[in-house]
């Protein structure tokens, strides 16, 4: 049964009444309020498992943060995006992934190297 589908789980939870602002914190705010409120829900588990399954990024689900759910994810929704090659966003994309980069993709990076180079001395800069 996917928990998804099925959310009847939902009525049983112990933040149902309660504001979305909790769980969803601010940059640098405390979490701990928001997960003392899962600790004690009777459906703690499908809401994870939920979070999981719609591959949400914010927010506090079944008392976990998105850094606590980030190793659990299905492989499938971790795969990258697929490398645009001739662009100066595909160089990145190589680079990140520690792949050898494409002859477009180097070009496209040099042909941006030269523009920003040209930016810099237009503007006074070195």
């Amino acid at each position: 049964m996917s928990v998804v589908k099925e959310r009847h789980w939902v009525e049983r939870a112990a933040c149902k009444d309660m504001g979305h602002a909790l769980f969803f914190p601010e940059l640098g705010e405390d979490v701990r309020p928001a997960k003392e409120v899962c600790e004690g829900c009777p459906v703690r588990s499908e809401c994870y498992t939920y979070s999981l399954e719609i591959s949400t990024h914010h927010g506090i689900w079944g008392g976990k943060s998105e850094r606590e759910r980030r190793g659990n994810r299905p492989a499938w929704k971790a795969e990258p995006e697929p490398i645009r090659h001739g662009t100066e966003a595909g160089y990145g994309a190589h680079k990140r992934r520690s792949i050898k980069v494409c002859l477009g993709c180097r070009n496209a990076h040099r042909e941006y190297e030269g523009r920003q180079k040209h930016n810099r001395l237009q503007r006074g800069g070195n």
